[in-house]
């Protein structure tokens, strides 16, 4: 049976994709939930309180960068009741509203970076494979989720024109290589991203 999955989508980045269909129709996993950063303008004053998360978002981002809350929504757009939470409630949240072991595909950028940072934080949701899109330019979303995946905070990076076509099939070979990955004795360091953790396909 396919593991859920759940897409973090930022809907002023992620043109010309259209991730909730794709994960929608793929066999490789049941797309369950889509959390977005909640609309409207975000605190100037967000990402400098000094909390662990703000500064680890700065460090991997290089500069601060503001702490959106976020909402998650079933697929027909219905915002789920008592789904909104801030990043620094990331790992909970998302834990309480679908059961782990899930997948996190997540379009890569300023305002979904925190919640990447919050979940590679959290002992529960740190070992989910989690996929970084991003779109066609060699743009700072990209830049962002070279690192991520660097840092081990991200496992895999998809871009390129051809990655609506190619995903699904990616991500069954990720599921596969990440659940041989999770086996390995507690406190082993994890192996260095692979050679193709990068699909540039153009």
């Amino acid at each position: 049976m396919p593991l859920s999955a759940i897409l973090v989508d930022d809907p002023t980045r992620h043109a010309p994709f259209d991730l909730a269909r794709v994960l929608k129709r793929c066999g490789a996993v049941n797309l369950a939930l889509v959390v977005e950063p909640e609309p409207g303008p975000t605190p100037e004053d967000a990402g400098t309180d000094g909390t662990a998360l703000a500064a680890a978002c700065a460090a991997t981002y290089g500069a601060p960068v503001p702490l959106p809350r976020y909402q998650a929504r079933y697929l027909s757009r219905t915002v789920i009741s008592g789904s909104r939470f801030a990043a620094a409630d990331s790992a909970a949240a998302l834990a309480r509203l679908v059961r782990p072991p899930f997948v996190l595909v997540v379009f890569s950028s300023a305002a979904t970076l925190p919640l990447v940072e919050a979940l590679h934080a959290d002992e529960r949701t740190r070992p989910l494979l989690k996929l970084g899109i991003t779109g066609w330019r060699l743009d700072p979303d990209y830049n962002l989720t070279q690192k991520l995946v660097s840092q081990g905070k991200l496992h895999y990076h998809e871009h390129g024109v051809s990655l609506e076509r190619l995903l699904c099939r990616r991500l069954e070979l990720m599921q596969r290589a990440h659940a041989a990955q999770v086996g390995t004795p507690a406190g082993t360091p994890p192996p260095p991203p692979a050679a193709d953790a990068v699909n540039a396909t153009a």
